[in-house]
């Protein structure tokens, strides 16, 4: 929490390279701080949700995973990744394109 956001946005993008060997930066990034409480949803949140979610499913080999979407604890979080990678490989699959990364599980 005492990290300013230009020391915790250069931390998140060594781990990310070091683990997904990225070569380019991102464009942008975006900071949240939860002082002592768990996020909450806005009302209305499930029916901006499926509003997403119909809309990316429409494209091929793109899936969203993260705590803004079903739930913000840790098993949540990585129930998202391994829903939104296991839908990525699926598609490839279907599509005749051979994975190129390690099981969802």
């Amino acid at each position: 929490m005492s990290e300013s956001d230009s020391t915790l946005t250069k931390m998140a993008w060594h781990e990310a390279q070091s683990l997904l060997h990225l070569k380019t930066e991102p464009s942008w990034s975006y900071i949240i701080r939860w002082p002592s409480a768990m996020p909450q949803y806005h009302i209305g949140h499930l029916a901006r949700l499926e509003s997403l979610e119909s809309r990316i499913n429409a494209l091929p080999r793109l899936a969203l995973a993260g705590n803004a979407y079903r739930g913000v604890g840790i098993p949540q979080c990585i129930r998202s990744g391994k829903n939104a990678a296991k839908k990525v490989l699926a598609q490839m699959e279907a599509a005749g394109g051979e994975p190129t990364g390690t099981d969802a599980d």
